[in-house]
């Protein structure tokens, strides 16, 4: 049978999509702020320009690199001459090198 005969009366195709995140802001849409004197990193929403969580990390955080592909956030720590490495889904230290 061909094609053309094995689809009676047309056919429609309705396709549904959904979205779901993990309880955080999409990465592109968050922001993080190192603040070395309280040894913290502020995560703050871009677009509403609003901080969304405080992450306590180690001695004097400097700088800070995005890995949006392990979704990881590298934190330079001058206080201890090492790199804390943060999951931006939970919030949570994963790691210090």
């Amino acid at each position: 049978m061909g094609p053309e005969k094995a689809v009676f009366g047309g056919f429609r195709f309705t396709p549904t999509f959904s979205l779901v995140t993990a309880g955080r802001e999409l990465i592109g849409l968050t922001g993080y702020v190192s603040d070395s004197a309280r040894h913290t990193l502020f995560v703050f929403d871009k677009k509403r320009m609003q901080v969304t969580s405080v992450i306590a990390t180690g001695g004097g955080p400097r700088g800070i690199v995005l890995d949006p592909v392990r979704r990881r956030v590298y934190v330079a720590l001058s206080g201890s001459d090492t790199v804390e490495a943060i999951d931006v889904l939970s919030g949570e230290r994963v790691g210090t090198v």
